[in-house]
């Protein structure tokens, strides 16, 4: 009996710690498998349903949070590489994406889906802009402008997330990447 609550209390304890049958380390927690960059379709007041909420100020409609889809319409692993620039018009720190083949396929009916309607790009957890979109974006491309406030090494830093989970790595969450 007593080697029976002492099993139990061992399985107990890594359970808590996250081990699963197998495993010789605890599991990675959620959070960290998020996805570090994302597009999200923005809900708006109308659109009724499950949605996901992030904090965060939305300058249109002056809500304090951001109404997000579940569904992530493009995400790190689909884009083949991020490079920090800048704007030659605005001067603003850029960075340009180039999408891979099922990236730019996504990211194509993505657009095509929500004419008229804004896309949420996230950079860990935080919106960066949300723009409406236009038309159909095609051609496997395309560039996140960052506020001319925000710090070079935040814009790096933004990069190396977005490149990192590009190429599988795991990476260990910067302080404050994008705005």
């Amino acid at each position: 009996m007593r080697q029976t609550i002492l099993l139990m209390a061992v399985v107990l304890v890594g359970l808590t710690a996250g081990w699963a049958v197998g495993q010789t380390k605890p599991a990675i927690p959620a959070e960290a498998q998020k996805p570090r960059f994302q597009i999200r379709r923005v809900l708006e007041a109308e659109d009724k349903g499950p949605a996901v909420v992030v904090p965060g100020r939305d300058e249109r409609t002056g809500q304090d949070q951001w109404r997000l889809g579940q569904e992530i319409l493009l995400e790190g692993k689909d884009v083949a590489s991020a490079a920090v620039a800048k704007d030659a018009q605005t001067e603003r720190p850029t960075i340009n994406l180039q999408l891979n083949k099922e990236g730019a396929e996504k990211f194509a009916k993505a657009t095509q889906d929500n004419l008229k309607k804004r896309l949420a790009m996230l950079i860990d957890g935080k919106v960066v802009f949300a723009p409406t979109v236009q038309s159909a974006i095609t051609g496997g491309q395309g560039m996140i402008t960052f506020g001319t406030g925000t710090k070079p090494e935040e814009v790096e830093a933004a990069a190396k997330a977005i490149n990192g989970e590009a190429q599988g790595q795991a990476l260990t969450r910067p302080g404050n990447a994008g705005r």
